[in-house]
């Protein structure tokens, strides 16, 4: 599908319905639209609708996810959000480059693959917290995660983490550079966590429905409870929850309540 840019899927002849669901979960992650010849349905959490195409009965397979009309405006906001932003940011950005810099050795800027909408890879920017070779030691600190889930991962004394990069991080000014992500249109101002594929390798079936639409710089799992919320399947719900009834007011709310979370710094390792 991604060698192909297929934008639909269409399901001809019998397949089992293991085999059947397995197909209709990789096309909707992938975000490809699935059609198929009339059958019995029962994949969760997708609806079923019947169109036709070429006179053809067929059923449509959809996921509970944002429209087109919804990603207009969720767009405008992130755009609009991301460029008042990097407007107010950059004098507070440039000084906090300069600090990271005389801080500890290493770039200014720390860049990382995440799993972005459809199951894309991304790379995803913020101010550098840790020393520069960070990530060749972090299998040998998962014991001590606050997560007993290996689809999580935080630890509250982190012993890679500079001393300024601690400051950074409990007042949450290391995610700034974010907004130029928002800008390119790989992530949006409020969304679902942008997991590590390391993590998405762990994932099951249900846990897909994140990658419906872009992760988001904040959230409903920042705003309510952030890394106070250790299970998993919890965030999973609370982002499912979030995609399926998403609106510009939701999306403003969770903007709202991020101020004073970030100001608390309630959560913040």
């Amino acid at each position: 599908m991604h060698e192909t840019s297929a934008e639909a899927i269409v399901i001809c002849g019998y397949l089992s319905d293991s085999r059947f669901h397995d197909v209709v979960d990789a096309a909707l992650t992938a975000g490809c639209k699935v059609l198929s010849v009339p059958r019995s349905v029962a994949v969760a959490g997708v609806e079923p609708t019947l169109v036709w195409r070429s006179n053809q009965p067929l059923v449509e397979l959809t996921t509970p996810t944002l429209r087109g009309g919804q990603m207009i405006v969720k767009r405008a906001l992130d755009l609009i959000g991301s460029i008042l932003g990097l407007i107010v940011a950059t004098p507070i950005m440039l000084l906090v480059a300069l600090l990271v810099k005389l801080d500890s050795p290493g770039a200014v800027f720390f860049r990382q693959n995440r799993v972005g909408r459809g199951g894309r890879l991304f790379k995803i920017f913020k101010f550098r917290t840790m020393v520069s070779d960070a990530e060749q030691h972090r299998e040998e600190l998962l014991q001590h995660s606050i997560y007993s889930d290996r689809r999580l991962f935080k630890i509250v004394r982190d012993p890679r983490v500079t001393r300024f990069g601690a400051w950074l991080r409990r007042t949450s000014l290391d995610e700034l550079p974010q907004l130029f992500n928002v800008l390119k249109g790989g992530v949006s101002l409020v969304g679902p966590r942008p997991p590590l594929p390391s993590e998405v390798a762990l994932y099951e079936a249900h846990h897909y429905a994140r990658f419906d639409v872009k992760p988001g710089i904040t959230g409903p799992w920042q705003v309510n409870g952030r890394n106070a919320i250790t299970d998993f399947e919890q965030i999973v719900g609370l982002e499912t929850a979030y995609i399926r009834n998403w609106s510009l007011t939701r999306d403003l709310l969770i903007l709202l309540q991020t101020v004073p979370v970030v100001l608390r710094m309630r959560g913040a390792h």
